[in-house]
């Protein structure tokens, strides 16, 4: 359900927000298509699959990056998300950029010089900034989708979608 106005008997989806909204849901695909075609397709598809966890986003927990695969992404990697903070499967890189994409989803105020840091010894400032702003992105894209009621995820679009066995979602849990 969705309080934008659509013929009877229709779900909201892109296209009809798009409809609606030319310029705006244009410069959001814009926006997305640019942050995947930069950014660590790895990174940024935990990142995206986490906040997607947290905010109870399924539509977009049903969708998995054949580029993030295909850069090494695995199922068992993706299974183990909500241990990230210990799991052995993920990098130092990988808990500190989702240590920021969490404290950016959760209270953006809190963010500490520690957090930052510990993210700069992995990434140079301007992919440090690339992040920030791609988990931003995501983060306004996903509650907007859920606000709207969407039963799919835009993403579909900018996403290359890979296979999966029934794209498991991952627990959620807020460390």
């Amino acid at each position: 359900m969705t309080w934008l106005r659509q013929p009877a008997g229709q779900d909201l989806d892109w296209d009809g927000v798009t409809a609606m909204f030319p310029d705006a849901a244009g410069s959001v695909t814009r926006l997305h298509r640019v942050i995947w075609e930069q950014g660590d397709p790895v990174l940024l598809e935990l990142c995206r699959l986490r906040i997607a966890t947290l905010l109870e986003f399924d539509a977009g927990l049903r969708i998995r990056n054949a580029k993030a695969r295909a850069a090494g992404l695995t199922h068992d990697k993706i299974e183990s998300l909500n241990l990230w903070p210990t799991s052995p499967l993920f990098s130092d890189r990988e808990r500190a950029c989702l240590a920021l994409a969490e404290q950016l989803l959760m209270d953006a105020s809190g963010m500490t010089d520690e957090i930052v840091d510990d993210v700069l010894e992995h990434l140079s400032p301007s992919e440090c900034y690339a992040l920030v702003q791609a988990v931003s992105a995501m983060e306004t894209l996903q509650r907007g989708c859920l606000v709207l009621g969407m039963e799919r995820s835009p993403e579909e679009s900018w996403l290359t979608p890979a296979p999966t066995a029934g794209s498991p979602r991952p627990e959620s849990n807020n460390r």
